[in-house]
């Protein structure tokens, strides 16, 4: 296939190899998208939970059942989580004022947010001047509105986590985890209790 010099390619990877897909195309444009049997999780006996994706126009694919108000946060900064009045909430009940305005001025430097297993969307926040010593981040599930954070502040961390993960949900979080771009000294992991924690790589 030969695409003209003035035309942009937009490019979406599929972390499953057995999967099946719709495309609706408008004039040689990516209009709409539907993939379905792409794996998206694990069950109790370790084998694949297969889900069904579609596509949102120049943010690529996201689980079905994500819920709309989380859209525009998608590729969107920790600034944006802060000032979205409904998606703030779950984090602004968990933590409180007092700790939700110093997470917002304290992780004032942003990098865009990026969506784990087209379910989780992940801001990351560092402090102006000190990036390397005080940083943080939001987990939210785009699908049950539960909230994971995490602030590291020299040498120690304060979290917190809107459910605590067990049993299979212990394994699924922990594996998304392990996918989150966090630091390149420190891993997030879900502990015995099944909340969010970190340890030095």
């Amino acid at each position: 296939m030969v695409i003209p010099k003035e035309k942009f390619v937009e490019v979406y990877e599929i972390a499953d190899a057995d999967f099946e897909i719709d495309v609706i195309l408008n004039q040689g444009q990516f209009q709409n998208a539907v993939v379905k049997n792409v794996a998206v999780g694990v069950d109790e006996y370790g084998s694949d939970v297969k889900g069904e994706l579609r596509f949102i126009s120049g943010k690529g694919f996201v689980l079905d059942e994500m819920k709309p108000l989380y859209e525009p946060l998608l590729g969107a900064y920790l600034y944006d989580y802060f000032e979205h009045k409904v998606v703030r909430q779950p984090l602004f009940e968990l933590v409180g004022s007092e700790q939700f305005i110093a997470m917002r001025k304290g992780l004032a430097v942003n990098t865009p947010a990026k969506l784990i297993d087209y379910r989780y969307l992940s801001f990351y926040g560092c402090m102006a001047h000190n990036c390397s010593s005080v940083y943080g981040i939001v987990i939210v599930d785009t699908i049950t509105d539960d909230v994971w954070w995490l602030v590291v502040n020299g040498d120690s961390y304060t979290s917190g986590e809107s459910r605590k993960a067990i049993n299979l949900d212990k394994i699924n979080i922990d594996n998304m985890l392990r996918k989150v771009e966090f630091s390149e000294t420190v891993r997030l992991y879900i502990d015995h209790q099944g909340g969010i924690a970190a340890t030095t790589r």
